[in-house]
């Protein structure tokens, strides 16, 4: 039997969401488990499961929505979708791109269903409202370069965050010229733009570890007890600095794991450095599956909290080792983008 989620397309045109979205979630349960015990790299896993949840979304995508309308379509996947790097609950970022003889208003109707249905599916809707819905995240291609180009003009933090999301987008069908356009503007306005990388660096990066001055671990008092949230302590502050640096070296991929090689290759990066980052990757990406994979077992929704007194032997001391690597890696990209003057 694979060790990935068996996905059956047919579910998704069974009336019975509950029975398909069950059947779904245990397979994915089943598998990640497996792969979990088998104590391989969690990255291949999440890369795996990613490329299938882009199938469903690609067969609810072409069910839900006419052909005649849905090639006037584009949908891109926004975050970790786009890098390979899905979790058990993450959510359905994305932006849809739209011919010019086509409007918002119009898909509307089927967009909504469209999220709906995938909501029904396991695919949380995204709680930053980055999705299709939002007339933000939908336009021609003549809307999307104003809309970026008004980004660029006025880059206050909202703004700055809104073109660093782009960043991380891949076509659902693969290829697309309009998205490859955008991508473009996108990726040269914010390697030109210093005063851009030095928000994202200040703002968006600077003091998010979840260890204080003293090398501690920061925590959070729950009602388990004290906790230290995995994604944005551990894991987003690695994610972003590598997409800072790596974007303003020249590399246009995704991936986080491609970005740390990249940066390597450059010469950025050490080769001991890089090992260290990626095993900080791989420790809170196998951390934050282990507790998905526990709420999802027990029919919690789906949190980032681990809770130290939880935690087996030994992993508490890991765990602040890598913190260290996330601290130092931010330290480093908050001097490597300075204020303009």
């Amino acid at each position: 039997m694979s060790i990935f989620p068996f996905f059956d397309p047919d579910w998704l045109k069974d009336t019975d969401a509950v029975s398909s979205s069950e059947l779904w979630r245990a397979s994915v349960l089943q598998s990640v488990e497996a792969w979990l015990s088998s104590s391989q790299d969690p990255s291949l896993w999440m890369s795996q499961f990613t490329q299938i949840r882009r199938r469903i979304i690609q067969i609810v995508w072409e069910h839900v929505i006419p052909s005649s309308v849905r090639e006037q379509m584009e949908y891109v996947v926004l975050g970790s979708g786009s890098r390979d790097e899905d979790t058990l609950y993450s959510d359905l970022d994305h932006a849809v791109f739209l011919n010019d003889h086509l409007g918002p208003d119009e898909v509307a109707p089927y967009l909504s269903r469209l999220i709906s249905r995938l909501n029904s599916f396991g695919f949380p809707v995204c709680q930053g409202f980055v999705m299709s819905t939002n007339t933000r995240w939908i336009g021609t291609a003549l809307d999307w370069h104003n809309r970026i180009e008004s980004y660029f003009q006025y880059p206050d933090w909202e703004n700055s965050r809104y073109l660093f999301i782009l960043l991380d987008g891949k076509p659902l069908s693969g290829e697309s010229p309009t998205w490859s356009r955008v991508f473009s503007q996108v990726f040269h306005g914010i390697r030109n733009s210093s005063f851009i990388c030095w928000e994202m660096a200040h703002l968006g990066i600077h003091r998010t570890v979840a260890m204080n001055v003293f090398g501690r671990i920061r925590t959070v008092s729950r009602e388990s007890g004290d906790a230290v949230n995995v994604k944005d302590g551990l894991l987003n502050p690695i994610v972003r600095s590598l997409r800072l640096i790596a974007v303003a070296e020249g590399c246009q991929e995704p991936s986080t794991l491609f970005r740390v090689s990249w940066l390597e290759k450059k010469g950025v990066f050490s080769h001991s450095w890089a090992q260290r980052i990626e095993s900080a990757l791989q420790f809170g990406w196998r951390l934050r599956l282990i507790q998905q994979m526990d709420d999802l077992k027990n029919g919690r929704i789906g949190s980032e909290f681990i809770h130290l007194a939880q935690l087996e032997p030994g992993l508490k001391e890991q765990l602040t080792v890598h913190l260290d690597t996330a601290k130092q890696l931010e330290r480093w990209t908050h001097r490597r983008f300075p204020k303009p003057r």
